[in-house]
């Protein structure tokens, strides 16, 4: 009956207008790592890093991913991660999300804006073969002039 709220995985909606997000009612980090150590084992994915509200804490978000591919696989490793990847999330209950993909031979994070210094200084790291070091060094001139003090998490 259109017009009658209801609870439908713990949430709040209008009967008959919108569909319940599939999956669990809350997403937690523990999902996502177990996701990620099934990616990790893509032989061309250096780095994993967790961005957006979940990062910050948020419950019940999107799986926003910032990935360091192996040099010139870039949208090889998009490809996988949109498809195969995505359907592995879905399979585990997560919406993800492959936000950023860059090579490991070009690392500097563009655009050099709030928004992307915030993501950039609020990922949680899922999985690092070695790039996050290098990550960091070829965006730290601009992160930090944007967000002052910040500095590269530990895995």
């Amino acid at each position: 009956m259109a017009g009658k709220a209801e609870l439908v995985n713990g949430r709040w909606r209008i009967a008959g207008t919108l569909t319940p997000r599939p999956g669990p009612a809350v997403v937690t980090l523990e999902m996502v790592r177990a996701w990620a150590d099934r990616a990790r084992r893509l032989p061309f994915v250096r780095y994993l890093g967790l961005t957006g509200a979940l990062a910050q804490g948020a419950p019940d978000s999107d799986v926003e991913l910032l990935v360091v591919a192996a040099r010139g696989r870039a949208s090889l490793a998009l490809a996988w991660l949109q498809t195969l990847g995505a359907q592995a999330a879905r399979d585990a209950g997560l919406r993800l999300r492959v936000h950023h993909v860059v090579d490991e031979a070009h690392l500097e994070q563009l655009p050099h804006d709030v928004f992307t210094a915030t993501e950039f200084v609020t990922q949680a790291p899922l999985y690092d073969e070695g790039a996050l070091a290098r990550l960091w060094a070829a965006n730290q001139h601009w992160v930090t002039r944007i967000c002052g003090s910040a500095v590269c998490p530990r895995v």
